[in-house]
């Protein structure tokens, strides 16, 4: 589907138009005011250069700041305007958060900041996660100065008031009913399209294939995780950890835990599916064995994102249980199973 996507809510005006594959067209002009003729002609400058129609077009996206009000009421209404006569959807994107998605595969701290004049910017800050970016901050309006202290503050402080290095004591356990709720605040910050609650509800009834087990540190829930075991064979179907407390290997103290329960089901293999992109995590299910076996086209279906599909066999040998000790062995104290 072509979309096309809208920015005016900045000192610079950008008109795009884009497929699951990339960017078609685009154009970005630095005029210092937006006007919907502006939008309109650039439109059907686009349209030349792309070789479509516009009745092509099969969505509208535009962007909605924080910047400049009425730069970015001129592109909110240029794209209902266009959304309208074309009969087709329009959804509204956070421009930082845009922004910040451009670089979603780094593995650093994400600060997005474009101009606010007057010597002051709009800035938030965010962290890589499965699929994307999470914003960990709300929207902030300030002088350079701001931002630049916020940046210094930032590599002393994993977020308000947790040091990445602080020790922690880490807790896992069955997921019961009184952890949805902090499932769901992890669930729905990760994942595009989180899963319900009763889904998690009707998972955890599975007890004689299915296990899911939580991370916490003290009463608050930080991650989880949950495979199924059919005959000889389980699958990986979720794992997530806040992102507040990455880089503490309570990924890869649930990946141990699910491993676990595979060789306690009775399993022998263990697959999953993980996103193309998501290079962090192929990287954690390579150091527990799994290798790629194959490609899922468009298995993510919100973001059109295909599924590398990763698998391990032979885990009851006793090579691969040495692999599991050794994999274990170096997550800090307080993290490693007591």
């Amino acid at each position: 589907m072509l979309v096309l996507g809208i920015e005016t809510s900045t000192a610079q005006t950008t008109v795009a138009l884009g497929k699951e594959q990339g960017i078609v067209a685009a154009t970005l002009l630095s005029t210092g005011a937006s006007s919907h003729e502006l939008v309109v002609s650039e439109l059907r400058r686009l349209l030349e250069w792309g070789g479509v129609p516009i009745s092509a077009v099969g969505g509208i996206a535009v962007g909605l700041g924080p910047g400049l009000f009425t730069g970015m009421r001129v592109g909110v209404a240029a794209a209902k305007a266009l959304a309208q006569g074309l009969g087709v959807p329009i959804v509204g994107l956070a421009s930082l958060d845009l922004v910040a998605f451009s670089v979603r595969y780094c593995r650093r701290l994400i600060c997005a900041a474009v101009d606010a004049k007057r010597k002051e910017l709009f800035f938030a800050f965010y962290r890589p996660v499965p699929g994307g970016v999470t914003r960990v901050t709300e929207f902030e309006a300030g002088p350079a100065t701001r931002l630049t202290a916020e940046l210094i503050g930032s590599r002393m402080r994993r977020s308000p008031g947790t040091s990445v290095d602080e020790p922690i004591e880490l807790e896992i356990s069955r997921m019961r009913r009184r952890h949805i709720k902090g499932v769901m605040a992890i669930e729905r910050r990760v994942y595009p399209r989180p899963w319900s609650p009763n889904l998690f509800l009707s998972e955890m009834s599975e007890l004689r294939n299915r296990a899911y087990f939580v991370a916490r540190v003290g009463r608050e829930v930080v991650g989880y995780a949950g495979m199924m075991c059919y005959g000889d064979e389980a699958h990986v179907t979720t794992i997530a950890v806040h992102p507040a407390h990455h880089r503490r290997k309570i990924g890869t103290r649930l990946m141990y835990e699910l491993m676990q329960e595979s060789l306690r089901l009775g399993a022998r293999a263990v697959s999953l599916e993980v996103r193309w992109t998501n290079h962090g995590a192929q990287e954690l299910y390579g150091k527990f064995g799994f290798r790629p076996v194959g490609r899922r086209k468009n298995y993510y279906q919100e973001s059109n994102e295909d599924a590398l599909v990763m698998w391990v066999d032979e885990i009851r040998s006793r090579a691969y249980r040495d692999q599991l000790e050794s994999v274990i062995s170096q997550v800090p104290d307080g993290v490693r199973p007591r």
